[in-house]
């Protein structure tokens, strides 16, 4: 018996499953055109040092900024259109009252973009829009490669196996659903208890 490519779309797929694979394309897709932009744009910035001379130093700050716009740019579209699976059952979640794989996640994209269009804005700090859309691209490429998988299941024989593989995949979740949730609310104490120790050991550096 031939064995197809997991790329290979079933006969009997669905619309909506034909639908669901070309739109996880199209956002894996965005995400890596997106993610080589900008590893190429954030280039410069990890070239830059003090020992630059003072002109040359002016003018590479001067593209820094100038690139660092760019790969905001370049970067908005993944996070609001690429990562939008992401947010999407990370709202799921937090509505259903857990904290399940997504919310982590979804506050690690968070944690690293927001302070980078604040670095941006203010021309002061440190950017990680690459960081933030490689880790997009390889989560949508992993989860791309998974959805392949589970479509290429097809045929009564292959719906019997997909149904026991759906079934431990679901049971498997929930356990690891409950487990980040606890992981997620140690991370949030101990964040909080630092903040606090930080505050109390060196006011002038704490957030007023």
């Amino acid at each position: 018996m031939r064995h197809r490519s997991i790329f290979a779309q079933p006969p009997s797929l669905s619309d909506a499953d034909r639908r669901l694979r070309r739109h996880a394309l199209l956002r894996l897709s965005l995400a890596w055109l997106a993610m080589m932009q900008v590893m190429m744009l954030a280039w410069p910035g990890y070239l830059r040092h003090d020992g630059i001379p003072r002109d040359a130093l002016e003018t590479l700050d001067w593209a820094i900024v100038l690139m660092n716009w760019a790969s905001l740019a370049l970067t908005l579209p993944v996070v609001l259109y690429s990562a939008w699976p992401i947010w999407r059952h990370a709202g799921a979640n937090l509505r259903q009252g857990r904290a399940g794989m997504e919310v982590p996640v979804a506050l690690g994209i968070v944690a690293a973009f927001v302070p980078s269009v604040h670095a941006t804005y203010t021309g002061r700090g440190e950017v990680y829009f690459d960081s933030v859309t490689m880790f997009v691209a390889f989560l949508l490429t992993a989860r791309y490669l998974e959805l392949c998988a589970r479509q290429s299941f097809g045929g009564p024989t292959g719906s019997q196996r997909h149904a026991r593989v759906e079934a431990q995949r679901l049971l498997l979740g929930a356990s690891a659903d409950r487990l980040a949730s606890r992981f997620v609310m140690a991370q949030v104490a101990l964040a909080l208890a630092a903040a606090a120790a930080w505050a109390y050991i060196d006011p002038t550096r704490s957030l007023p």
